[in-house]
């Protein structure tokens, strides 16, 4: 194979790759997640993941997919998220505000909660139902790796390290 054709190759693959991630981007962007889960869109759009009032996540597709989730907090509001799961290290922080889930989702399983309480002081936000957040959540297609992951952290950086990914995306 020529060089040409190396570099087209390799440039088809990272446009699919950068499409994949702008997709899921834009489906599950800042302040859109509640909304996401509760509009009524295409059936492609709503049936990769549903969102669980518990803050967990169900994988409803075919495929094995990495999960990460930010929360989005109001700007005003001055709280602390309480996570059983965060400290059993079944979701890993990163400086950037990421949650990583420890291991891909594979169809039909669902994530542990992220949150399990929300305080503003003594006072539960979650139990009022007015939380004070909401989730940006990105999947990625174990597929698209280039090759295997060990927890989700490594999954996206190497998907990042594979392709040049926009820094408003991360």
């Amino acid at each position: 194979m020529d060089k040409i054709s190396a570099a087209l190759m390799t440039a088809i693959a990272a446009l699919v790759l950068i499409s994949g991630v702008m997709a899921y981007d834009m489906w599950f962007a800042d302040k859109h997640v509640r909304e996401t889960k509760t509009t009524a869109v295409s059936a492609e759009t709503m049936e990769e993941l549903i969102f669980n009032d518990d803050t967990s996540i169900k994988n409803n597709s075919d495929k094995r997919l990495w999960i990460r989730v930010r929360p989005i907090y109001d700007s005003e509001i001055d709280g602390r998220a309480i996570s059983a799961a965060v400290e059993r290290g079944q979701w890993e922080g990163s400086e950037e505000g990421w949650y990583y889930y420890f291991r891909s989702v594979g169809p039909e399983e669902t994530t542990e909660p992220l949150v399990d309480r929300f305080l503003i002081g003594n006072e539960n936000m979650t139990e009022n139902g007015n939380e004070g957040f909401s989730l940006r959540v990105e999947a990625l297609d174990e597929a698209w790796l280039p090759s295997d992951a060990e927890n989700g952290v490594e999954a996206f950086r190497l998907l990042e390290n594979t392709v040049a990914i926009p820094e408003q995306w991360i």
